[in-house]
Order: structure tokens, then sequence, then C-alpha cells
């Protein structure tokens, strides 16, 4: 099944049917991508995204050639030809005949349901290490290796635990611990700095919340009184269990945040 979800796509400005979409790209090294969700034919804080890619195209030894508003316009006109109003788009950057060139196209997404953002989500623990943890770059092997574990536990995430035996963040999202009215999380030089994470990060700033950067290891997470996922699709979302540790997903704190964010978005939109 392709990646590239909907009808057309767009390769270096050029509109193409997805039929002739080349899956072999997202096995090339060194691809760079971004994960941008509209709401309501509106791009969520494409900022946030495009600083993000900047640095990765920066870690791996490019500048990026292309302006925001470029990027932007092209998402806007990928949405008008696919005639979709709210989704997620994928943009792929790679070398190309000694040049970076980029591919923008709809991807499947799901979308936490009421009762996951109510009741949370279950979770369990895996040894990974991304070689590049500030820099998003695909990683078919760690993704895979994830997807794989997801289906065998039937748990709706893997919790990434490095050769130290410390909590990093998630397969495909961020991770935050609750306790004491404060929230901590991983320092970032050893995760993927996530645009909702840095939102989220914000709003607590602004709230007076005080968030620790701070490694926790895997036996330390039992100490904690919740903890939560973020990420494009999943906004705030509880954890409920990490394999044999348990939760509070009705921690006033992490309601308050969840409440907040979603009036963040909704202004944005």
């Amino acid at each position: 099944m392709s990646e590239c979800y909907k009808n057309k796509y767009i390769f270096d400005s050029k509109i193409y049917f997805s039929s002739s979409f080349n899956e072999n790209i997202l096995n090339a090294n060194n691809v760079v991508y971004e994960v941008v969700r509209l709401v309501n034919s509106k791009i969520i804080d494409f900022d946030a995204n495009y600083i993000r890619l900047q640095n990765s195209l920066k870690i791996i030894g490019f500048e990026c050639p292309f302006s925001k508003d470029k990027l932007e316009k092209e998402i806007e006109n990928l949405a008008t030809i696919n005639d979709v109003s709210s989704g997620n788009t994928k943009l792929l950057f790679f070398e190309r005949d000694n040049k970076l060139s980029y591919m923008i196209f709809f991807i499947k997404h799901y979308y936490p349901n009421e009762d996951e953002v109510r009741n949370g989500v279950k979770c369990s623990f895996m040894d990974a290490v991304r070689p590049n943890p500030n820099a998003k770059i695909i990683n078919n092997d760690l993704r895979g290796r994830a997807n794989n574990l997801i289906k065998e536990k039937q748990v709706f995430e893997m919790i990434l635990i490095n050769n130290n035996g410390f909590i990093t963040e998630g397969s495909r999202s961020n991770l935050f611990f609750i306790k004491d009215n404060s929230i901590t999380t991983c320092p970032n030089e050893l995760v993927l700095r996530g645009t909702v994470r840095k939102r989220l990060i914000k709003l607590c700033q602004i709230n007076k919340i005080a968030v620790n950067y701070q490694l926790i290891s895997k036996d330390q997470a039992k100490d904690y009184d919740a903890a939560f996922l973020t990420g494009t699709s999943l906004n705030i979302l509880p954890i409920n269990s990490i394999d044999d540790f348990s939760f509070d997903c009705n921690n006033s704190l992490l309601r308050f945040l969840q409440e907040e964010y979603l009036k963040l978005i909704k202004l944005k939109c």
C-alpha cells in the first residue's frame, strides 16, 4: 500500500498522480521529513515545522533552499487539488541530481478517539536509540521494529529506552511525566523536539508550570503520577499504562494542559 494517500502529490512544484509515486525514495539515506497538520483548510503553526526542517537539513549538511512561504503555498495547493480541508501532509527532502528535491503528499492519519483522549492508551517499553535524535530523518528500521511490537503487544505506542537504561521518547511521539504539579521530559539533546512538544512547553511557561528536563530510568517511571504523549496527530494524549506501570488519566494538571492546548489550536484554526 502506498504511503501517498490521496489522488495527487507534488514533486518539485509539479503535480503528479499518486499512481506514479516512487516508494523507493522512502528507503533512501538521509531523507528528512516533516508532518504538517491541516484543520479546516488552515496549516497549524508551520513556523515550528520550518525551523525544525532547517535544523534537520543542517545536521546532514544541507541549507534549505526553499522559503517558508513557498512550502506553505505548496501545502495549500496540495489541499486544493485533492479537495481536502483537514488531514496530515508529509514533506520529504532528499538529494537528487546533486541538489535538494522535495515531495509533498497526504498520508493516512489516526486521530485518537474520545475514549483514548479521556481514558488514555497502553504503551510498552522498547530498547532503541535514534542515531540523530534532533534531526527528523526517516528511520525505517526503528519504525518497522516499533510497528511489529505495537502489533504483537497490542499497545498504542512503544516507549524508547536508550543504551544507559533511560527513557527518551515514543517511537512516533514525545513523552512527558507529571508529579507534584510539574512536568518532566527528556533533555532536548536526546529527543526529536516535536512541534506539539514545543507549544506545550511554551504553554507551561505562560501558566507558570515547572518543566524539568531530566533523565528518568525505566524503574523510576512508576514513581510519577501521570504520563502523556504529544504529537501532530495526538495533541496531548494520556497514557494509562506502560507495561506494568499504571498512571492517573484524570490528573488535574494533565486535564488542564489538554484543555488549554485545545484552546490554543482552535485559535490557530
